[in-house]
């Protein structure tokens, strides 16, 4: 299917990004690069940036802030992968994302993106979404969302 490569955007951010990181190496299928793009940063990363070096990821850093999508465009840019996966620097993922997402592509090869049901969790407590953030609809309903609920702690 091709190399995975995931996209890790980061702003004045330490412990959350380290366990991102870390749900990243916890994967039941490993991925093939870690990109952390710290978009211009106003406070010292360079204990995010050992983290990752230690997990074999490479870190890029933007002059200024220009925001999320540049960080995440930038990633993408520097990335030989072939599949790429968006990980914000305050989420992470269960252990079997990466596995189960991929294995989903494998049996439905038509399809070259998809998204997943998120779970939010605020002081290791389930947080109920607000309506208007539910996934539903809008042509992905063939995605994996109900088989493959992934975290996202806020």
């Amino acid at each position: 299917m091709g190399k995975v490569g995931v996209v890790i955007p980061v702003y004045n951010r330490i412990a959350s990004t380290m366990r991102a990181i870390d749900s990243i190496r916890e994967q039941t299928a490993a991925v093939d690069e870690v990109i952390v793009v710290d978009d211009g940063s106003t406070i010292d990363l360079s204990s995010v940036r050992s983290h990752l070096k230690c997990a074999g990821g490479r870190w890029i850093r933007l002059a200024e802030n220009a925001g999320v999508a540049a960080a995440r465009n930038a990633g993408v840019a520097e990335s030989d992968s072939s599949w790429i996966c968006f990980l914000d620097s305050d989420d992470e993922w269960l252990p079997q994302k990466i596995e189960r997402q991929m294995e989903w592509h494998r049996e439905n090869v038509s399809i070259r993106i998809s998204q997943v049901q998120e779970e939010w969790i605020r002081n290791d407590k389930p947080v109920k979404k607000p309506p208007h953030w539910r996934q539903e609809g809008g042509g992905f309903s063939q995605t994996p969302w109900s088989a493959a609920p992934f975290p996202l702690r806020v």
